[in-house]
Order: structure tokens, then sequence, then C-alpha cells
């Protein structure tokens, strides 16, 4: 395992020429931002090798002073929010024209966002039952309502389960039995 600080984060700025311009904030949204991550193995050697398909290039591209980016552009700048998205939407779209059946109502991949990509992160751990307070601090947020009321949206699947075992629990209990089960079914 591996240690990454979340300490600085990446500004755009719109330039007085019309072009891009890119600062180091120093800090987070909220000092909840700021955050010390426990990195797997696999996703420090997933970072190394991305650092050396960028080569020296990575090196050699500073934002305020501050350098080692893992993801870079070709036009040797860090990667932005918006771009990642388009490129998303771009992927899903083609491999969603590859697979298209022409009486297919819904995509196979729906549309997602870098942002929509933390939302499922938080609904994995919530599925995977690590607690809410880790959650919150995992994403950096400040208040655990943030975590609880917008991020972690329970899954078809976890709702399902949980009916199921409500179900059993109360036919156990002797609450509901066959006969009620099947009336409950043959609404």
């Amino acid at each position: 395992t591996g240690v990454m600080d979340i300490n600085k984060t990446l500004v755009y700025y719109k330039k007085s020429d019309g072009h891009c311009g890119m600062a180091i904030h120093y800090g987070t949204k909220t000092d909840a931002g700021c955050r010390t991550l426990i990195i797997p193995k696999q996703l420090i050697s997933l970072f190394k090798k991305q650092k050396q398909a960028s080569g020296k290039l990575s090196d050699t591209v500073f934002v305020d002073g501050v350098n080692g980016f893992i993801f870079i552009t070709r036009e040797q700048t860090p990667h932005r929010q918006d771009t990642i998205n388009r490129a998303l939407k771009r992927i899903i779209r083609s491999a969603n024209d590859e697979v298209a059946d022409d009486d297919a109502e819904t995509p196979l991949l729906p549309m997602v966002s870098s942002h929509k990509l933390r939302k499922t992160f938080a609904t994995n751990c919530c599925a995977e039952g690590i607690p809410l307070e880790t959650t919150k601090q995992l994403l950096g947020h400040k208040d655990i309502s943030v975590t609880a009321n917008v991020y972690v949206q329970a899954r078809r699947d976890i709702l399902a389960d949980a009916s199921r075992k409500l179900e059993l629990a109360m036919y156990r209990q002797g609450m509901i039995t066959d006969d009620t089960n099947e009336q409950l079914t043959n609404k």
C-alpha cells in the first residue's frame, strides 16, 4: 500500500486572451477535503505505468512550481475535468453504437461524468459495508449528511436484498406465513 496526500487544488480560469489558465490553490474547497488516502498496491502500479507512459514529460510540466502530474495531455498540461468528461462521453457513445440493436430503446452503457464516478464510488462503499464516516473521509466531505443524502444512492439490488432479509426475518418470527406471503405476491 501507499499514501496519497490531497492538499492542493488545480484551479482553471479564463485568461484575458480567452485561453484557459491554470493555478495551484494550496488547500481544498473545505478543510475536510485535505486528507490522506491509503492507496492499494494495484493502483500504485497503474499510476507508475501511466507516469512511465508520459515519460519525462510529467516532470517537466509545472503549474505554479508544482510538477509530477500523473495524467497530462499531448500539449503538456494536466487534464481538465471537462476534457475527461468529453472523453468519457465519446467512449460510451462509441461502445453503445458498436452494440446497438435497432430495437433497443435504452443504451447499453449510461452516460457518466467524473462526478458521477464519485457517486458510484460512494454507492459501492455503502454496498460493501464501509462505514458512512469512512466514506465521508475518503470523499473529503465536511458534513456527513452530504455523503448520506447526495452520494450514497442505494442500488436496487441492495434494496431487494434488504427486502428479502426483512421478509425472511418476519417469516421466522411468525409475523407472516406462507399463506400471507402468497396473498402479498398475488396482489
